[in-house]
C-alpha cells in the first residue's frame, strides 16, 4: 500500500511539474537538414498555399534543391516536393493567368501546374540571384518579372514580360554606377508600371523611381536621396506596392553602420516624388515584403533586435502613413521570421512564409488583416 501511494505521489509531482507546451503563432516546419522559405502564394482554387525555398535534405544536396510545400488553409502539410533538376532555391512565386504558376529559380523562371509538375523553363539572362522576393506583378494577363545585376559593370536591373511562361518582351535599365538593386514592380493604371531600386554613387545613396509605358519604355526617372534626408546609406528595396489613392508605398532599408539598419516607408506620388516618410527603428531592423491590401492599405513585414533578442513585426499603414496596427512575434522563441513573404488570399487574410531563422527550418504564419492577430497556432 505504501509502494502504491509513493507511486501515485511520483506521478502526481510529473503531472504539476510538467510544463505545459508552449504555444506560438506560427506552424514550424520540422525537416531533415537545412532549408529557407522565401515566397507564398494562395492556389488558384483557394483551398491552399504554395511556399518556395530550398533544402539540402541533411547535407545530401549541394548545391540546394528547390523546394515547393502545399499546405492548406490550417497550415498542415499537404505536399512536399523537392526538384532535383533545380539547383540553388525558388523564390518568388506568383499565380500565372492560365491557372498555372510561375517561381522563379536561380536563373530560370519556371511554369509549373497545380500539381507541382514542371511544365517549362525560360532562361533569364542579365540575372543575379539573390534570393529575394516579390518580383512578379501580373498586369493584364501578362506577368512581368524584374531582376538585377549586382555584379560587375554596368549595374542596374532588367524587366521581362512573360505569357504562359515564354518571355514576350524585355528591357534593361543601367546606371553609371549602383548595386544590389532589389527591385519590385507594381501596376497603377493598365498603361504603366513602376520600379524602385537602389542607387550609389560616390557619397550620392537612395532610391530610383522609373516608370515605363505598357511598351517597357522608360517614361521618368526620379530619385529619393537617402543620404540627404537621414545622413545614411540607402539598403534594399523590399517592395513597392500602391495606396488606395494612387500614391507609391516604396519600403526600404536605410543602413546606420555595420549591421545595424532601420525601415523607412517612402510615400511618393506617381512621378516618384517623394510626399512622407513612416519609419520603424530598432537595432538591425529590416523589411522583408510590403503588399496592398482590400481598402487600399498597404502591411508591412520585417524583423529586428531589441535587448539581444530578434523578432518579426508586422503593421498595416493607411495612405497618410499613420499605422492601423502594429504587432510583433516570436520574439521569445528560437524562430523568428528571418526572411520571407507577404499576401492577403481570398479570404482576406494575411498569410505569411519565411525562414524561420534558428531553427533552421521553414515557417508560416496567418493574420486577421482588420486586427493583426494570429489565426493559425502550433505547440513549441
Amino acid at each position: 500500500m505504501k509502494r502504491i501511494a509513493i507511486m501515485i505521489f511520483l506521478v502526481l509531482t510529473q503531472c504539476i511539474t510538467q510544463p505545459e507546451p508552449e504555444k506560438v503563432p506560427a506552424v514550424i516546419y520540422h525537416m531533415e537538414g537545412s532549408q529557407e522559405a522565401y515566397g507564398i502564394t494562395e492556389t488558384h482554387d483557394g483551398n491552399h498555399y504554395i511556399i518556395t525555398g530550398w533544402t539540402d535534405e541533411g547535407g545530401e544536396y549541394y548545391p540546394p534543391r528547390c523546394m515547393l510545400l502545399k499546405v492548406d488553409k490550417e497550415g498542415n502539410l499537404v505536399e512536399r516536393k523537392v526538384f532535383e533538376s533545380l539547383e540553388w532555391s525558388c523564390d518568388a512565386i506568383i499565380k500565372a493567368p492560365d491557372s498555372n504558376y510561375l517561381l522563379r529559380s536561380n536563373h530560370y523562371v519556371v511554369l509549373i501546374d497545380d500539381d507541382l509538375n514542371i511544365i517549362s523553363r525560360t532562361y533569364i539572362p542579365n540575372s543575379t540571384p539573390n534570393f529575394v522576393v516579390d518580383v512578379f506583378e501580373e498586369v493584364n494577363d501578362r506577368v512581368f518579372m524584374v531582376t538585377s545585376t549586382d555584379l560587375g559593370l554596368p549595374r542596374g536591373y532588367h524587366i521581362y514580360a512573360f505569357e504562359q511562361g515564354d518571355i514576350i518582351d524585355s528591357s534593361s535599365f543601367y546606371f553609371d554606377s549602383a548595386d544590389n538593386v532589389v527591385s519590385a514592380v507594381v501596376e497603377d493604371t493598365p498603361d504603366n508600371l513602376y520600379i524602385a531600386g537602389k542607387y550609389a554613387s560616390g557619397d550620392i545613396s537612395g532610391y530610383k523611381f522609373v516608370k515605363l509605358n505598357s511598351d517597357l519604355d522608360s517614361v521618368l526617372v526620379n530619385f529619393i536621396d537617402v543620404g540627404e534626408i537621414f545622413g545614411y546609406s540607402a539598403g534594399y528595396v523590399k517592395g513597392i506596392e500602391r495606396f488606395g489613392d494612387g500614391t507609391m508605398a516604396i519600403a526600404g532599408t536605410v543602413v546606420r553602420g555595420f549591421l545595424d539598419a532601420f525601415g523607412v516607408v517612402f510615400k511618393v506620388d506617381t512621378n516618384g516624388n517623394l510626399i512622407s516618410y513612416h519609419s520603424v527603428d530598432y537595432s538591425m531592423t529590416t523589411f522583408m515584403d510590403v503588399t496592398k491590401i482590400e481598402g487600399g492599405d498597404v502591411v508591412v513585414m520585417g524583423s529586428a533586435l531589441r535587448d539581444g533578442i530578434f523578432f518579426t513585426f508586422v503593421m498595416r499603414l493607411r495612405p497618410d502613413l499613420s499605422v492601423v496596427w502594429y504587432r510583433e512575434f516570436l520574439g521569445d522563441f528560437d524562430c523568428y521570421i528571418g526572411f520571407g513573404s507577404i499576401i492577403q488570399d481570398s479570404d482576406g487574410n494575411l498569410a505569411i512564409a519565411g525562414y524561420c531563422a534558428g531553427l533552421d527550418d521553414m515557417a508560416f504564419m496567418k493574420l486577421d488583416a482588420s486586427t493583426g492577430e494570429p489565426i493559425v497556432w502550433s505547440e513549441r
